[in-house]
């Protein structure tokens, strides 16, 4: 059983980390015992305020005095995604500012620059056994060649040889890439980079910069991979001149050049050779305003799937649910297996010029449909066949939406969430939009709240108190397996 706990904690608090031990310990030993009870306490106690971003393995067979208990946030750091292969085995990135973060058959063992509390840190990349006790192996990914630079994993998926592919954003002219890489030379202020890990993580299959032109920012958030090796990533970037390839969607940016030469934020999307040595096809995705696009998934044939959120009122839309948008909204844009066309791509969000609606993950099934996840605050947010029609609060809610094959109607789309600030960062890809959700049973888990298909799965959802933004989301269910998810 794994068990991801995501503390958000003001940063004035650091020095708490040794007392805040003690309550790692007491909390694991209390996990065992009475798993409710301890998230319950992990909701109301002073635990929360004791962790910068600290993610803590629970692990039920966790002796207290192993040495996993070093996950104990000295330094800081944070968890940005995981993934999971066929045999159970869960795989995570993020960033950590810690030198003394667990290795474990390490391609990188030691961290590199210095270490510092704001705008600096490594990637890390770690994968944790099916039983959850013990680390397989676990690498630091970053550079140093100015001190205190930054690189952040923000992406991880993992194909059936059980070789893990992360994406991120790196500001360090020496993160490791290798010879055969598309991009091996650092091009920007902040550079996106593709990097792919042997099964072992000891060794790199390929690593490559990503992005173009002096002082722009360019930043991978998420990455798939289809059956045959190739890796797709979505993100985000300023630059004018990022690469694209002939016959692509959309070979400029939308929004620019600015006064300033650069881009406003443009979406990006591309599809990366199986041995990381070029691109397949390479496309911008965006308009005047500045996108950002956040997750993505691919389907058997080779079409792409990106979720995100824009504020341009000419965001390219086509067979669309919604042809125009608010402030800010999410949007979901199916590609052609070639990337040179769109088969369908939608606004998703309210219609006022005050909403801020933002798509996070995506996931789809065998029929087509696509789940889309993310936060809106928007009152006018479209819902269809929801558990919560209403907004609860004007700090924002969670959505899931079920966006039917044709990208022109919903099965279903609801808020989640109370009066608080809610969101969601990921989206499961076991569902059936087709059967829909059953009304919500709230369970004595200190604001979990639990979802019922028909079929008997379900999906446990945790939010936050009106003054939290709590983003942590939790179980997915179907008889006596158990599976979590996490993500902040």
């Amino acid at each position: 059983m794994w068990v991801c706990i995501v503390v958000q904690t003001a940063k004035w608090v650091r020095k708490g980390a040794k007392i805040g031990f003690v309550f790692v310990r007491f909390w694991i030993k209390l996990l065992i015992i009475n798993r409710f009870l301890a998230l319950f306490l992990l909701k109301i106690s002073p635990f929360r305020l004791i962790f910068p971003y600290c993610l803590v393995p629970a692990l039920p067979n966790l002796s207290i005095n192993s040495s996993l208990t070093s996950w104990y946030c000295q330094g800081g750091g944070f968890a940005t995604a995981i993934a999971a292969d066929a045999a159970g085995n869960a795989y995570v990135t993020g960033l950590t500012v810690a030198t003394d973060f667990p290795v474990v058959n390490a391609f990188q063992p030691t961290y590199a620059g210095n270490s510092c509390s704001d705008d600096c840190g490594n990637a890390f990349v770690t994968k944790i056994d099916a039983a959850g006790n013990a680390l397989v192996y676990s690498t630091y990914l970053g550079g140093a060649s100015n001190g205190s630079t930054r690189s952040q994993g923000s992406g991880i998926v993992v194909d059936s040889t059980g070789s893990a592919y992360v994406t991120g954003s790196t500001s360090t002219p020496d993160f490791p890439t290798t010879a055969n890489a598309f991009q091996p030379t650092f091009a920007g202020f902040i550079d996106a980079f593709v990097t792919k890990f042997n099964p072992g993580g000891s060794t790199l299959a390929y690593s490559t910069y990503l992005g173009a032109g002096n002082g722009t920012e360019t930043d991978g958030q998420g990455i798939a991979v289809d059956s045959t090796g190739n890796a797709y990533v979505a993100g985000s970037t300023n630059s004018t001149s990022f690469p694209t390839t002939a016959g692509a969607f959309q070979t400029g940016c939308g929004g620019g050049p600015t006064t300033g030469g650069d881009c406003n934020l443009d979406g990006f999307l591309i599809k990366l050779k199986a041995d990381g040595s070029s691109l397949i096809y390479s496309t911008y995705l965006g308009g005047a305003g500045d996108d950002q696009a956040k997750g993505i998934a691919v389907d058997s044939s080779g079409s792409a799937y990106v979720t995100g959120a824009t504020s341009s009122n000419d965001f390219p839309t086509l067979n669309a649910l919604q042809t125009q948008g608010g402030g800010t909204n999410a949007f979901v844009t199916k590609f052609a297996p070639d990337g040179s066309s769109l088969i369908y791509s939608t606004y998703l969000g309210g219609i006022s010029g005050e909403s801020r609606d933002s798509g996070s993950a995506i996931a789809l099934d065998s029929a087509g449909n696509a789940y889309i996840t993310g936060q809106s605050n928007s009152s006018n947010f479209p819902t269809a066949n929801a558990i919560q029609s209403q907004l609860g609060s004007a700090a924002g809610n969670a959505f899931v939406a079920c966006l039917a094959p044709s990208g022109g109607a919903l099965i279903y789309s609801t808020y989640l969430g109370g009066s608080g600030s809610d969101s969601i960062e990921s989206v499961l890809d076991r569902l059936d939009c087709r059967n829909g959700l059953r009304d919500p049973e709230q369970q004595a888990d200190g604001g979990r709240q639990r979802f019922e298909h028909p079929d008997g799965h379900a999906i446990f959802l945790r939010f936050g108190d009106s003054d939290q933004h709590d983003r942590l989301h939790d179980v997915f269910e179907r008889g006596v397996e158990r599976k979590h998810f996490c993500g902040i």
